[in-house]
């Protein structure tokens, strides 16, 4: 079982309160049970894309469910820095802006292309 880290475990404490706060923790305990290579991708990843939103922090939770790598791809695209990023720990992350971005566009379709 892969157990939760340091780092986590602070951002859960920064961004949720009481219930909440224990709810999340249960959930992400769970997550860890399956000792996943991505696990502790998914806690990051869940963490920075619900940005302390328990309601958002649910669904993402059973997002991972359907796909983990749906999750960890969706947070690495919307922190505008794409691989590896959730692998490390929220200090270790030298570059990281720490800011959601908007979802991206569709792709526009010029002559019947999608490029």
């Amino acid at each position: 079982m892969v157990t939760i880290p340091n780092d986590v475990r602070a951002k859960i404490e920064e961004d949720f309160h009481g219930e909440e706060k224990e709810i999340v923790s249960l959930i992400f305990q769970k997550i860890c049970q399956f000792n996943s290579n991505y696990s502790i991708q998914v806690l990051r990843s869940i963490l920075f894309l619900s940005a302390g939103n328990f309601n958002r922090a649910i669904r993402l939770y059973l997002a991972y469910q359907e796909d983990p790598r749906d999750v960890i791809g969706e947070a690495e695209e919307r922190a505008g820095n794409p691989g590896h990023w959730f692998g490390i720990p929220f200090e270790d992350m030298p570059n990281f802006k720490k800011t959601i971005l908007p979802p991206p566009l569709p792709p526009q379709v010029v002559n019947d292309l999608p490029f």
